[in-house]
């Protein structure tokens, strides 16, 4: 949206290659990715405006994806797969974290978004179960390892941080 505004309104957000029927394809056409998008869905729309392009239409693009946040999605999978619960440690406006967030949430449905240690609910945990505690690229290591400590002195649970 930051983008769309700094244009006056004239860009058009697409987020998949359904809207790509937004686009006018007789002018020249410039995409940006959005810094948290996935590569392939990019790539799919790359794929999908190449085969609409009427010449003379010029078509650029410029990958602007967050290698930092692409590059954690497996390993934030794997590491919400070990867990019976997943604190995700974030501001609630961080788009890196939206999407991290969600790449839990797909794994373990027992996610939860939380910026710090008030913000846990006890009603979350039934039993001695297994704690993941991880976080956006911005969160800061101090911030997940006080969580940890909260956990461990208030519920003596067991629980790692990625």
């Amino acid at each position: 949206n930051t983008l769309i505004g700094q244009t006056k309104g004239t860009a058009i957000l697409i987020t998949s290659k359904k809207d790509i029927h937004f686009i006018d394809f007789n002018k020249n056409i410039y995409l940006f990715s959005q810094t948290t998008m996935s590569i392939n869905d990019f790539r799919e729309i790359i794929y999908e405006i190449k085969k609409k392009i009427i010449l003379p239409t010029m078509f650029f693009s410029f990958n602007t994806i967050c290698r930092h946040v692409v590059n954690r999605f497996f390993h934030i999978q794997k590491f919400a797969s070990k867990h019976n619960i997943v604190l995700f440690v974030a501001g609630e406006k961080s788009s890196n974290g939206e999407v991290l967030l969600n790449e839990c949430k797909k794994i373990n449905p027992n996610t939860y978004l939380i910026s710090n240690e008030k913000d846990i609910y006890f009603k979350w945990f039934n039993k001695k179960e297994s704690i993941g505690i991880c976080g956006a690229t911005s969160t800061p290591i101090w911030l997940m390892e006080k969580i940890a400590l909260f956990i461990d002195f208030t519920l003596n649970l067991s629980n790692s941080i990625m």
